[in-house]
């Protein structure tokens, strides 16, 4: 099979998006591949303004690509409204996919396991392809869904069966879907650090891209990550307090980037006025960076990237919560092998105990 996506015209491409990350990654994926005729449905209305700012920027390519807003659906959402939801989300994908003059349509989603990339995958016409592109940490380790992510899955089928949740279809193996047999292949920023079973290509980040924030030399930045409800909010709190005091006295410029699906305040003690808060919509791959710039986060994806892009001119440090790791279901052979991928990419580890 050709590891080049259909990109004449005779074909059509689709992108499900719901992250400001998988915002730039799609943008970026379609100028790698030159390809036309796009449709970007995005999930949720921020979603949709990023996608409008970058669809500024892309000159020529601006023109075969049309955005479309549809419904924001996690998996935790529940309920006849979450299962009316979806059905919008489904109707206007239906709509899209059968008005198309195209002869072969080819869908790119960052996983399964996101209800409507989900129906998406595994209720949609068997003739549409399918390839996976970077999400986050999921894509590079591999993991195999655990048995509480198998209960899970089941609760939610069953729950979409009597129309309670939206319409989900359970499946076995990689989280993200990677092993899935009608993944043509999956797209990241470092395939060699990567576990999965999927053909995986590498995806530059486009040098043509302007950067509107700059943050300036000697700055210490922390990317949260919303495991706050994880591991407890007071526990977090502590720990990126600590984090930001030490590096405070080494005389840095602290700044906080917030996750998108995060909802509480991380800090609140007497280092307040010495943060800086970055825009929590732009991803900061996007972000111009001066000169002994150190990040800072627990499990993200972002940390490699940042190497990626900018290598020596940055430090990165993944905080490592082993205790904390171990309660949301992450086993000693997971953070081994997370470890080891921080490592490979030439991101500083910190053990830290809760």
């Amino acid at each position: 099979m050709s590891l080049i996506a259909p990109t004449n015209i005779k074909s059509k491409s689709i992108f499900l998006i719901h992250t400001p990350y998988q915002t730039s990654f799609a943008f970026d994926l379609i100028v790698h591949l030159k390809i036309r005729n796009t449709t970007i449905f995005c999930e949720g209305k921020s979603v949709l303004e990023l996608a409008t700012a970058a669809l500024s920027q892309m000159g020529a390519y601006a023109k075969g690509i049309s955005l479309v807003e549809i419904n924001l659906i996690k998996p935790q959402n529940i309920g006849r409204e979450s299962f009316t939801l979806m059905q919008e989300n489904i109707a206007k994908l239906h709509k899209e996919i059968a008005s198309s003059p195209h002869e072969h349509t080819h869908l790119y989603i960052s996983d399964i396991n996101w209800p409507t990339n989900n129906y998406a995958f595994f209720n949609l016409s068997k003739q549409i392809q399918f390839s996976l592109f970077e999400d986050g940490i999921g894509n590079y380790l591999a993991l195999k869904k655990n048995k509480r992510e198998i209960c899970r899955g089941i609760i939610r089928y069953a729950l979409s069966a009597v129309n309670l949740a939206p319409k989900f279809t359970p499946y076995l193996g990689e989280k993200m879907g990677g092993e899935q047999p009608r993944i043509h292949a999956q797209y990241l920023r470092a395939p060699r650090l990567c576990n999965s079973k999927a053909t995986s290509i590498e995806t530059p980040i486009r040098t043509e891209k302007k950067y509107n924030i700059k943050i300036p030399n000697n700055s210490f930045i922390f990317l949260d990550q919303p495991y706050a409800k994880l591991i407890g909010v007071e526990k977090y709190k502590s720990n990126v307090e600590a984090i930001l005091s030490e590096h405070h006295s080494l005389g840095y410029q602290l700044y906080i980037k917030q996750h998108h699906f995060s909802s509480s305040d991380i800090i609140s003690n007497s280092l307040t006025e010495k943060i800086q808060t970055l825009p929590n919509h732009t991803p900061i791959e996007e972000f111009e960076i001066g000169e002994n710039t150190v990040f800072c986060s627990f499990n993200s994806s972002a940390l490699f990237n940042l190497k990626l892009i900018h290598k020596n001119k940055t430090k990165c440090i993944s905080i490592l919560l082993k205790e904390s790791m171990a309660s949301t279901g992450s086993s000693q052979k997971t953070i081994e092998i997370l470890k080891s991928k921080y490592l490979e990419a030439g991101v500083d580890i910190c053990e830290r105990t809760n």
